[in-house]
């Protein structure tokens, strides 16, 4: 609204005061009448009120003077004919079909590597480098490493560059102000830097979120989470950038692994994208990488630590079926498979009870059944018939000579890697139903 129709309503009401008589007070009110219908026009024949919508503002008037009063806002719609008519950009991508624009939450356990991920990725993406064979978006990137220091931070980085040259575009802070203090502030200016120095800003990383939440008040959790994650993703899209938030996982397990991120789910719900890393076991350097979002299809990586380069490794693009095949490689009748093998310059054929009886020669029935090996050759003959392809995986063909009579002549042969990859395999079928 205008200074001037602000002006004229507070004059009106002010004038109120001043009123003495009777006549005064009609003559008052047919000017009063007559000011309301003049700003009301002006009002909406008004297609820019600065803070309002078309219609929004009217006028109204009661014993002590006029005041503005909101009516309903109005939607800005769009039909679905004229959306599938827009020319819009396509989805921009940090990471490839991994990292989008908006607002990411990564999250685990304490002391498990997080932040050893977020620097490798700082470095990959401020130098065009591909992250887990997924292309990357050059440009600039801010790390908020709020949980360490410079010593500790230059230490890392030389350890992951490894005598690589030292990319001039990614900047660390190890100090921030929490979100309601001016931290979106604070990431504006850098941006507009960034902009100025004709660099391109891609990523911004907040490690961890803890550090600079704005609402700490337990009073209604899900309405804090929500608002200091609704001004990160606000931020996020402005400028179209990733924003990386680094987050700890609760103690207690859940079905879903993207429910024990810490915090209600009003920080969830403002998130593009969520990452849980979950360690395969105590002291173990393997982990599964779970990642959901809403430009990203859901999908679960083989990740493991690398000692020597101190980066996380994707080991496999399936995560599923690379531990079933690991577990596989471990059953013992798998080892007993490839010894035989060894031995026999990489073939054999025979009958599946002659193998039973090489492979399991001197083990009795407890020590069997206590290292999931069939107890007799009809369960052997279901396990190899039940997992074709993971002994294809394994390097190891499986053929059922049919043209014998009996059918129970079988051969086994070692091959060659079929592929980088693991191929599409069925899933892991173990001894567990056929032991009595």
């Amino acid at each position: 609204m205008s200074n001037n129709t602000v002006t004229s309503i507070n004059s009106i009401s002010n004038r109120t005061g001043d009123v003495n008589n009777q006549q005064e007070i009609d003559l008052f009110a047919e000017f009063e009448k007559a000011e309301v219908e003049r700003h009301r026009k002006f009002i909406s024949g008004n297609d820019n009120i600065e803070g309002q919508n078309q219609g929004a503002v009217i006028l109204s008037i009661t014993g002590s003077g006029a005041s503005v009063i909101k009516k309903k806002s109005k939607l800005k719609c769009i039909d679905a004919y004229s959306l599938s008519k827009l020319q819009l950009p396509p989805i921009k991508y940090i990471i490839e079909d991994l990292l989008s624009v908006g607002l990411h939450i990564l999250a685990g356990p304490p002391k498990l590597g997080k932040s050893w991920l977020v620097l490798d990725l700082a470095i990959q993406v401020s130098t065009g480098q591909s992250m887990w064979g997924k292309r990357t978006t050059p440009g600039s990137v801010l790390y908020l490493a709020l949980e360490d220091h410079q010593k500790r931070l230059q230490s890392r980085q030389n350890l992951v560059l490894n005598g690589q040259p030292v990319p001039k575009n990614l900047y660390f802070a190890t100090e921030a102000v929490p979100i309601n203090e001016g931290l979106i502030e604070a990431m504006e200016d850098w941006v507009a830097q960034q902009k100025i120095a004709n660099q391109n800003p891609q990523v911004i990383i907040v490690d961890t979120f803890q550090k600079i939440r704005g609402h700490t008040s337990s009073d209604n959790a899900y309405a804090n989470d929500y608002k200091d994650a609704g001004e990160l993703k606000k931020f996020a899209d402005k400028h179209e950038i990733a924003v990386i938030v680094v987050h700890h996982t609760r103690k207690q397990g859940d079905q879903d692994v993207f429910n024990t991120i810490s915090g209600s789910t009003g920080l969830t719900g403002a998130a593009d994208s969520m990452f849980v890393i979950k360690k395969q076991g105590q002291g173990s350097k393997e982990a599964v990488f779970h990642a959901t979002g809403r430009d990203i299809e859901e999908m679960e990586l083989a990740i493991k630590f690398n000692d020597v380069t101190h980066t996380w490794d994707m080991v496999s693009p399936n995560a599923s079926q690379y531990i079933q095949q690991k577990y596989f490689a471990s059953n013992p009748v798998s080892i007993l498979i490839n010894q035989l093998l060894d031995t026999n310059s990489g073939e054999w054929y025979g009958k599946v009870s002659d193998l039973d009886k090489i492979l399991f020669n001197g083990i009795s029935d407890m020590d069997k059944q206590a290292n999931g090996i069939p107890k007799a050759p009809n369960s052997l003959s279901r396990f190899l018939n039940n997992n074709i392809k993971m002994l294809e995986a394994n390097n190891i063909k499986y053929i059922r000579d049919t043209g014998k009579n009996d059918g129970s002549y079988i051969q086994l042969k070692q091959i060659p890697p079929i592929s980088a990859e693991p191929p599409q395999l069925e899933e892991y079928q173990g001894f567990e139903n056929e032991l009595e």
